[in-house]
């Protein structure tokens, strides 16, 4: 191996490892979420006789900030990991942009889920 493939595989490592450790760390900052409310009776005129209507409440789990650059950044690192071994610092180069797309893309549709 060439000494800058080493370097970029260090580099990538190294993000890789500080990602793990930061998201850990927001983890155990971040407060607990709720879990999502159960099904609510609504309230039911006293005429009527049959079942109670449910209503559902939907909730949307928003992703932080941190969460996202670190979703695109760690695609962006595998990719130019990828292509640091494939061909070289253009290849990582090349791997790093494929990736960091790839990862905003899977970022944008993951959101509000």
């Amino acid at each position: 191996m060439t000494k800058a493939r080493i370097l970029i595989a260090l580099g990538v490592l190294a993000a890789f490892l500080a990602g793990s450790v930061f998201t850990e760390y927001l983890g155990s900052r971040l407060p607990a979420t709720e879990p999502p409310t159960a099904p609510v009776a609504a309230p039911v005129a006293a005429r009527y006789v049959g079942e109670p209507r449910v209503t559902r409440v939907r909730v949307r789990h928003k992703r932080s900030r941190e969460q996202e650059v670190l979703i695109v950044a760690g695609s962006a690192g595998a990719g130019a990991a990828i292509g640091a071994a494939a061909k070289g610092g253009k290849g990582a180069a090349v791997g790093a942009l494929a990736g960091g797309i790839g990862g905003l893309i899977y970022d944008l549709a993951t959101r509000n889920r």
